[in-house]
């Protein structure tokens, strides 16, 4: 008979498993369009990173850096952001996001 620990350990390990595999996969979907608009506009990470700053988010450039590796997640208010900063509202940056994703197999 299988008592209520183990069960609850097994599947504690199983959501465990599927946590630390998600976290190996991108985190944002807007990083690779923002990285493309940004270079199209001649801008660097540490200029737009600056032109964020002046818009009230304090980010670095380090940080903005891993948004566009997309090993960071973003926040609805940095979407915002980010989407003011490169000239685009942030529904159309979304869109252009979600194009560039890979149907998945349910």
């Amino acid at each position: 008979m299988l008592h209520c620990w183990s069960i609850t350990s097994h599947v504690f390990r199983y959501g465990q498993a599927l946590f630390l595999e998600q976290m190996n996969k991108h985190q944002n979907l807007v990083g690779p369009i923002i990285r493309e608009l940004r270079e199209k506009k001649g801008l660097t990470q540490a200029q737009f990173a600056a032109k964020l700053n002046l818009a009230g988010w304090d980010l670095s450039r380090g940080t903005f850096s891993k948004i566009e590796a997309q090993l960071r997640c973003v926040t609805d208010f940095e979407i915002l952001k980010l989407a003011e900063g490169i000239g685009i509202d942030a529904p159309e940056l979304l869109r252009r996001a979600q194009k560039t994703q890979k149907p998945t197999r349910d």
